[in-house]
């Protein structure tokens, strides 16, 4: 039996672009052509045929917004957002690129792409010689699903192809393929503007469809439904069987076709890949990666034991976890590759475990003599990460000996890419070299394991540490190129071991508080859960969810008719707020929510990270912002509220011990002081010195108030927002919206704002300029950021390139400013022989576990390195600022969080 790959165009093609736009993968060419979403579409295309051995492929795409359906629905599709600038163009390079390609495509006046492929599915299932696979994310053809036929879908993130048979179909939605429109006419399809049966939902129509099979089956025993669903349908009844023939797809179009095998025209779609600059994808083609052929090394050997003839001076070293928390992770496995060869060791495929290695009967000795050898020297990728992986294997570990990290060089030279191995190989060598994502090897999440074939895992990891061998020089070269030696090597490099003893240090949990809290919260859901449904109890089924936005959004703007200024139907925190005084109701629920995330991520949520020391360890993440700044995952400690009294009541969970106490420093409103330091903008440099509340002083200016002494809690507040919007690039429209105000009084605030800081305005303009001239923002560090987004036709994106080339030179600064200070800080902490560690880093504060005898010294030493560090980031890159302002430090201590600040 044949196959044969059916193509839905404009569903891969959208999704093709908005997988890839502004998310660190824009491509354009030279000339600024946008080719993000043909590189998408034609990239995905290639691996769906590679995966399987398809005979033909054809791809059907919508020729133009108006259809037939919407003769019979009007508003059919409407809502919808307008298709992006720069998506536009790229509907005539794709079909192209099919050309180039010598691969069929089908469209045809007010037919869509959904009609087109179940006509061809109706031509090809009535013959005994073809299988067939759909290639589309639209659920509408799920209805074409039958024992030959499966749709298909690619997942972006782990590279694997999800298939919906009838089987999943069934287990997704609990009915057949052909009741996908009567599905559709009932439930509606918000995505497509169909209504259905207003109040009955997907689980409604599914307990249904089980019982009558049909929607006219379902009008035909109306009488056996509850009064409530008859009234629905009942009313309904127009609209549902209209919605129904809308969902149905036609297989009887005007269409011929034939298929007489693929044969794709490589030379021709070479020269399509040249003339649109896809190196990448050429590369796939001609089969050759650069003369580094990374299939074909023949060196890589797999053991399941090392001696120390295996070690060299210098020592490239992969590895990869089971998972991304690499504090509790099993490890699949690890390569070294030197000049002596490429050694992979694969523990899952030996009899005994040879990673439960804290088990000295088992420990490789020689391993642990090159772990500890500080003249040889190790090369990797994710320096926190390996380091810990070791230890948790039971092995020590001579820091000192580890000298490079790819991932953190790379990084720097581009902070949009997203840090994966497979995404830094392909940024150093510009496209022209590949190796699969991880994810594509071992799986991902439930699915990921080690337990794969040895020569595929053997042949990963071996050229995973290969590549990195051949890498480390260019990557050298590049951050020399772009002025970034010294930001790796004085900041970044040094700051990976002072995060890796913070993570590995800890913080210590109160767990009966977390479990009084986690207690008390769960009765206010549940008495909660009960008033909102007495309230909605007119209008709710009893499979009624609340934290369904779908389903709320049907009961309080179809069933109970409540403004909907957006006219989205949304349910997001700033629609509800707009609707809040209609009904006491959405009081009620916005309460809900906050104790519902509250239980979930910071309360029941948070046990699971509780290791047996009785502490979190939280992950401090350096590769993942584009201005610099820290991230925290598993758990987010850079999240816990302090402003919200409820939320603030979790920081009582973070504690120390008896002997010891918390120290908090935070920097005072570091991004004004540093904006005012770099502009410079001598009337915010007079105020920091002067020590006047900035704040106060912008509202006694704002308002026209006599002394700063009048200004209110209100009227200071209001000023803070000025502050920090019109710096960010806030736009009168974005100013009256945030305060909700008038428009002509927020022109008024910036107008007067641009009067009291003229240097301030002169500074961001300046730093606009020099992104559009150069591509990129720059801090004084030289680190930098990538700002595609000012050459966009669209003016929307064009002024979010202009805020992000204001944003991240002096975001960037400050969290550089806290990052020497974290380096400083922990080499005097040592130098001093100190009872003090660092365990977080919040926004601009830095939190330490200090033993009581040792406070006032630390407290000294740590205000003196956070104060210092502007003029010790100005030495180290010989930057010629004479400092004009102080960067002072707030300190607050006490026995948990809570008390801190």
């Amino acid at each position: 039996m044949k196959k044969i790959l059916l193509v839905d165009g404009n569903s891969l093609l959208f999704k093709s672009f908005f997988g890839t736009a502004y998310t660190g993968n824009i491509l354009k060419t030279s000339t600024g052509i946008p080719t993000n979403a043909v590189f998408a579409f034609t990239n995905s295309l290639l691996k769906v045929l590679q995966a399987d051995n398809y005979y033909d492929v054809k791809i059907a795409f919508d020729k133009g917004k108006e259809t037939f359906r919407h003769k019979h629905m009007p508003d059919y599709k409407a809502g919808r957002a307008d298709t992006p600038i720069d998506l536009i163009p790229q509907f005539k390079i794709v079909r192209e690129m099919l050309i180039a390609a010598n691969i069929e495509y089908f469209e045809l006046d007010l037919i869509e792409a959904d009609d087109i492929i179940g006509t061809m599915v109706a031509k090809i299932e009535n013959t005994t010689d073809y299988y067939i696979d759909i290639l589309s994310t639209d659920k509408d053809m799920f209805q074409l699903i039958s024992d030959k036929t499966t749709v298909i879908k690619t997942d972006s993130k782990t590279n694997s192809i999800i298939k919906t048979t009838k089987l999943e179909l069934k287990n997704l939605w609990g009915i057949s393929p052909n009741q996908v429109p009567d599905f559709k006419g009932i439930s509606g399809d918000s995505s497509d503007n169909i209504v259905g049966v207003k109040g009955i939902g997907e689980k409604g129509a599914q307990k249904l469809l089980n019982i009558y099979s049909t929607l006219e089956n379902i009008y035909s025993h109306i009488d056996e439904l509850s009064p409530k669903e008859k009234e629905k349908f009942i009313q309904s009844k127009e609209v549902a069987i209209k919605s129904k023939y809308i969902a149905t797809i036609k297989k009887d179009i005007n269409l011929h076709v034939e298929f007489d095998g693929v044969n794709i025209n490589n030379e021709a779609l070479k020269l399509f890949f040249k003339k649109y600059e896809m190196k990448k994808l050429l590369a796939i083609i001609d089969q050759k990666i650069n003369n580094l052929n990374i299939e074909k090394i023949s060196n890589i050997e797999l053991i399941s034991k090392f001696n120390l003839s295996m070690f060299n001076e210098h020592n490239y070293i992969y590895l990869e976890t089971m998972d991304a928390n690499y504090h509790t992770s099993d490890v699949i496995g690890f390569a070294i590759s030197n000049q002596t060869g490429i050694f992979v060791f694969d523990g899952a495929n030996h009899d005994i475990d040879l990673f439960n290695w804290k088990d000295e009967k088992i420990k490789d000795e020689e391993l642990q003599k090159f772990l500890l050898d500080e003249t040889k020297l190790k090369y990797t990728y994710d320096i926190k990460k390996i380091i810990t992986a070791f230890k948790n294997m039971g092995y020590d570990v001579a820091e000192k000996s580890f000298v490079f990290d790819f991932m953190l060089a790379c990084y720097l030279i581009d902070a949009n890419v997203k840090s994966t191995f497979a995404n830094h190989v392909s940024l150093i060598s510009n496209n022209s070299i590949q190796i699969e994502e991880s994810e594509l090897i071992f799986g991902k999440g439930i699915k990921r394991t080690a337990f794969i074939d040895k020569e595929i895992k053997k042949n990963y990891l071996g050229n995973c540490a290969h590549i990195l061998r051949e890498f480390i020089q260019p990557t050298l070269n590049r951050l020399d190129e772009y002025n970034l030696r010294t930001l790796y090597e004085q900041i970044e490099l040094p700051l990976a071991f002072c995060l890796l003893r913070m993570e590995q240090t800890g913080v210590l949990i109160d767990k009966q508080e977390l479990m009084l809290q986690t207690e008390t919260i769960y009765k206010q859901l549940n008495n909660l859960t009960d008033k909102i449904k007495l309230q909605l109890n007119d209008f709710i089924n009893d499979d009624f969810n609340i934290a369904s936005p779908k389903q709320l959004a049907d009961i309080l703007f179809n069933k109970m008719k409540l403004h909907d200024e957006s006219k989205k139907q949304s349910t997001d925190l700033e629609n509800l707020q707009k609707i809040e005084s209609d009904t006491l109701v959405i009081k009620d629920i916005l309460s809900y929510r906050k104790l519902s995330k509250l239980y979930s991520t910071y309360l029941k949520g948070f046990e699971k990270y509780i290791r047996s020391d009785g502490r979190v360890h939280s992950i401090f993440t350096q590769g993942l912002t584009q201005t610099g700044r820290l991230a925290s995952s598993d758990p987010n400690l850079q999240n816990i509220a302090i402003r919200d009294e409820l939320q603030k009541q979790v920081r009582k969970i973070f504690i120390t011990t008896n002997d010891k106490i918390l120290l908090s420093l935070d920097y005072s409103q570091v991004e004004l002081r540093m904006i005012a330091e770099l502009a410079p903008e001598y009337n915010l440099i007079k105020l920091f010195n002067d020590e006047i509340d900035v704040h106060k002083d912008t509202a006694t200016r704002i308002f026209n108030l006599k002394s700063i002494d009048d200004v209110t809690p209100v009227q200071r507040s209001i000023a803070k927002t000025i502050n920090f919007s019109i710096i960010y690039g806030k736009t009168i429209f974005g100013l009256s919206q945030e305060l909700n105000i008038k428009i002509s009084d927020a022109k008024k605030f910036i107008d007067r704002y641009n009067e009291l800081y003229p240097d301030v305005i002169q500074y961001k303009q300046k730093l606009i300029n020099e992104a559009r001239q150069n591509g990129f923002a720059t801090t004084i560090t030289f680190r930098r950021r990538n700002i595609d987004e000012l050459f966009s036709e669209n003016k929307n994106i064009q002024q979010f390139g202009e805020r992000a080339a204001v944003n991240m030179p002096i975001q960037g600064a400050a969290a550089d400013l806290l990052k020497m200070a974290m380096v400083n800080l922990e080499d005097e902490l040592n130098k001093n022989n100190l009872n003090a560690k660092m365990i977080s880093q919040i926004h601009d504060e830095i939190i330490l576990e200090v033993s009581k005898i040792d406070f006032e010294k630390t407290k000294s030493i740590a205000i003196n390195c956070m104060e210092n560090a502007f003029k010790n980031i100005c030495e180290k890159f010989n930057l010629k600022i004479d400092q004009k302002i102080n960067f002072t430090v707030s300190t607050s201590s006490g026995n948990n969080w809570y008390e801190l600040k």
